[in-house]
């Protein structure tokens, strides 16, 4: 990932699909009511937002692993994994809150090689949200004769739909300065994440502990217009 001729690939921000709708609708008068019954039938409209996009950027990382072929060399960086032969673009999301990608279907790079797997190759949580607002408008002749109070109800989230942030990207973390070295030619002869203790997986990947709307609110308001 430092050499940014092999780090090509779809940017932080992408955001592949994204849509947004506003509407906003006045209720018919009721045209045949007067006094208090008429303000109280008419004067209503209502107003909602619409927000679905699609996942963020989601990039597997191994952390605090040696850049050298040496184990025992100075310097180390996040690298991306290798992809394992088990890997499956289909259902290597679960989309499980506690556990949103499958880690056992990525490897440890070879020592002194970069991993193969595409620069932000995955997607995180789609987000989904409605607000709506209702409106009461009542004429007021004590404010003139333009006098209206509006009274206003709006409801944010108001399905209370949970919106997660992407999970800990950190399948695992290495003590620096040292590499594991897997492969046919070592103790360690599977480079597969999980396959044994020595490539141990973070307790805490793909595990999603915030969202990036809030839960369901309500907000009441007062407006004098004269």
């Amino acid at each position: 990932p430092q050499v940014r001729f092999l780090d090509k690939g779809v940017g932080g921000l992408s955001i592949a699909s994204n849509f947004k709708s506003n509407v906003m609708y006045r209720i018919p008068s009721f045209t045949k009511f007067q006094g208090r019954t008429g303000n109280a039938l008419n004067g209503w409209w209502i107003a909602s937002i619409i927000s679905m996009q699609s996942g963020r950027p989601l990039n597997p990382i191994i952390g605090n692993r040696s850049l050298s072929n040496n184990p025992s060399a100075a310097g180390t960086a996040n690298d991306r994994p290798n992809l394992d032969p088990s890997f499956n673009r289909a259902t290597v999301i679960t989309h499980n809150p506690s556990n949103w990608f499958n880690e056992t279907m990525f490897d440890v790079p070879l020592a002194g090689t970069l991993g193969n797997e595409p620069r932000n190759f995955l997607r995180g949580p789609d987000l989904k949200n409605l607000d709506f607002a209702i409106n009461k408008d009542t004429k007021a002749d004590f404010l003139g004769e333009q006098g209206i109070v509006q009274f206003r109800t709006e409801f944010f989230n108001i399905l209370n739909r949970p919106n997660f942030s992407n999970p800990n990207p950190t399948i695992a973390s290495f003590s620096a300065p040292a590499a594991i070295q897997c492969g046919p030619n070592y103790a360690v002869t599977s480079c597969q994440f999980g396959s044994s203790s020595a490539l141990a997986i973070n307790s805490t990947v793909g595990q999603i502990t915030s969202t990036v709307t809030t839960s369901r609110q309500i907000q009441l308001s007062l407006k004098l217009i004269f």
